[in-house]
């Protein structure tokens, strides 16, 4: 179920959402919107129209069938569906670079991937559908994309804008596997999504299909109704092979006379195709109806006998959803996602090797078996098209990407951990939540020895990545975070928790298990505290063998030790990355709902070995206090593994400055 938080949804795409233009991408958009829940505040920066009016370069208040949205139009072009001398997208992508757009909280949406290259580095959760084919888009001769003249540089603006980006969604699976072979480490990141069609629009009316008839017949004298109507809808580009469509038309008409082909849409090649059909004497069989508005569209598929398609490449048309919803069959070439919703005898055919003889044999065949492909059965194929069908894990992704982001503010990021930026006693609140609320969580502790190893280590930097409370241990990370602008309330190192737990646990509200530390140091840390405080419960202490982490019997006696105490929380000291990874690999084994690693803090609390001074602490000199206790075995940490921390976060600087 969706979350009745507000998630805000910036939607940046060229072109007017109030507009007319006629495309798969642009139709897709204004259904995403139109059934996007309600607890989506959805802005749109794209360009105004002469059809929606919008001319002014402000943000106005737009209605997208019943969704009011935020609209802010870069620039106004005149016809949409007229492709420009300058191409579109990059007109569009200059408009953003010199725009001033308020991205705060928001989950930026994209429709085509140049425009996303501008935020490439913000921080926003980004998602991007790609309603293509890649690799056939990029083919010349089949295309307008100019892309296709410059492969590697497109490869290079698509590499890094993919590996910015939180979501891939693609309409087509030939593209989800290209992607997936493409960028085998990011393969959780590509999702196939159903195109989808407004069912409030496009539904049968067999009733109507007389009167629907006799109106376009009144505005085309020369169409008569006792014919058959083909229908055909998209931009007039050559992907879609619509000379195509004439050729089928002439070979109908030379062999059975009477035909009608009704053309919606515009494009570069209108021209050429009104033409071609002069040319091959079709005036009377061959209707250019333009660019019709959602309405008069969904009239004229009710009024036609099926829908033809003749195109070299496709995802999954959205004409052929909307022409089974309205009841009618698809006769079509072979191309893209069709196979899953053209299904022979049922609701259409699939013409596998385009000729014109084949296209008009098959749609001959449709023709004679109206009862086969039925109008129930046309309808019954497009239901799991419906949008809340096609759309919902888009909107899950959406809200929980917002959320998680919307955490992520009140995180300082540096070196690609989170750290959360609270008090200690916010961090007391929480853990003390975690256990009232019976939640398993992990906290840990970063100072910049763990920064260094998070580098190199993926297990240790994946305990991170599920670990529930990240908290500041060490000065450096402070000033660090000062320095990138992103200052942190506290240093909460694992040793300060520590004893500020076992305060709060005086009362006996909490129960702990201590594990790890040096022969005796636990068990000694317990009797010290427990005088200290007669009513802390200490359910437990076990001191592991060297090695133990890699026996299974070993660590098998330790879940049952901890699981017949039942403690609320576990402390692990055996020192990082040791104690992280071994409560990231056991946690769903033992009862416990905090699990803390808090490294030597059971020696510092049973007096084995002497914290720095209280003025050293606080200075950020620890580290030396404690490389002058042991030199031999800290040297090359501090003085040769920690320096690289400087680096990064200089480095990270820099990247900042740039975005």
């Amino acid at each position: 179920m969706m979350n009745n938080s507000t998630t805000n949804i910036l939607i940046i795409f060229p072109m007017d959402p109030c507009g007319q233009k006629v495309g798969g991408a642009e139709t897709f958009i204004k259904t995403w919107i139109k059934a996007s829940p309600k607890t989506m505040k959805i802005e749109f920066v794209g360009i105004s129209s002469a059809q929606s009016g919008n001319f002014q370069k402000r943000w106005t208040n737009v209605c997208v069938g019943d969704r009011v949205i935020r609209f802010l139009p870069l620039f106004h072009i005149k016809d949409e569906n007229k492709k420009p001398l300058f191409p579109l997208s990059l007109k569009f992508t200059w408009a953003l670079i010199r725009s001033n757009i308020d991205l705060k909280d928001r989950v930026l949406l994209f429709n085509r991937i140049e425009p996303a290259i501008i935020f490439a580095r913000k921080d926003n959760p980004k998602i991007v559908i790609i309603h293509s084919d890649i690799q056939q888009q990029h083919t010349k001769g089949q295309s307008e994309v100019l892309w296709r003249f410059f492969p590697r540089l497109y490869q290079k603006l698509e590499s890094k804008i993919i590996s910015s980006m939180d979501r891939v969604y693609t309409v087509s699976r030939e593209t989800l596997s290209y992607l997936q072979r493409q960028y085998l480490g990011q393969s959780h990141k590509f999702k196939f999504i159903n195109t989808s069609f407004d069912p409030d629009l496009f539904r049968p009316a067999d009733k109507e299909k007389i009167f629907y008839k006799s109106k376009l017949c009144e505005k085309f004298p020369q169409l008569q109704s006792d014919r058959p109507w083909f229908l055909f809808v998209g931009r007039l580009q050559e992907a879609k092979a619509p000379h195509r469509l004439l050729e089928m038309a002439e070979q109908y008409v030379k062999r059975y006379e009477r035909a009608a082909l009704l053309i919606i849409g515009d494009g570069n090649l209108l021209p050429e195709l009104k033409n071609m059909a002069c040319d091959r004497f079709l005036q009377n069989h061959v209707f250019f109806l333009g660019a019709l508005d959602p309405h008069e569209l969904s009239k004229a598929y009710q009024a036609c006998d099926l829908l033809v398609l003749t195109s070299y490449y496709e995802g999954m048309p959205l004409c052929v959803l909307e022409a089974l919803a309205s009841g009618i069959p698809v006769v079509s070439t072979d191309v893209g996602e069709l196979n899953r919703i053209v299904v022979a005898g049922q609701t259409g055919e699939l013409v596998v090797e385009y000729t014109p003889d084949r296209m008009v044999q098959t749609i001959q065949k449709v023709l004679d078996n109206r009862m086969g492909y039925s109008m129930k059965n046309c309808v019954q194929a497009v239901l799991p098209f419906a949008p809340d069908n096609a759309f919902h894990d888009i909107y899950q992704d959406a809200l929980g990407l917002h959320q998680y982001h919307i955490q992520l503010q009140r995180k300082c990021r540096m070196c690609r951990v989170g750290i959360d930026n609270i008090t200690m006693g916010d961090a007391l609140n929480r853990i003390s939540d975690f256990i009232k609320n019976k939640t398993k969580a992990v906290v840990v502790t970063p100072n910049v020895d763990h920064m260094m190893k998070l580098q190199i280590d993926s297990e240790f930097r994946n305990v991170y990545t599920k670990a529930d409370l990240i908290l500041a241990d060490g000065m450096p990370l402070l000033w660090a975070s000062r320095f990138l602008k992103r200052p942190l309330k506290e240093k909460i190192s694992g040793s300060d928790l520590f004893p500020e737990l076992c305060r709060m646990a005086a009362d006996g509200s909490m129960s702990m298990f201590f594990l790890g530390g040096r022969p005796q140091a636990a068990d000694r840390a317990k009797e010290i505290l427990e005088k200290k405080y007669p009513g802390i419960r200490i359910a437990g202490t076990y001191c592991p063998p060297f090695g133990f982490e890699n026996d299974p019997v070993e660590n098998q006696k330790i879940i049952q030790h901890i699981n017949q105490c039942r403690p609320d929380i576990l402390f692990v000291g055996l020192g990082a990355p040791k104690q992280e990874k071994w409560i990231c690999r056991h946690q769903s084994q033992y009862d416990a709902y905090v699990s803390i690693g808090i490294g030597v803090t059971f020696e510092f609390t049973a007096g084995m070995v002497r914290r720095a001074p209280v003025w050293m602490q606080r200075v950020g000199m620890e580290w030396f206090w404690r490389l002058m206790m042991e030199p031999r075995r800290l040297w090359k940490r501090y003085l040769v593994d920690d320096m690289r921390f400087f680096g990064l976060i200089l480095k990270e600087k820099i990247n900042l400055l740039r975005a």
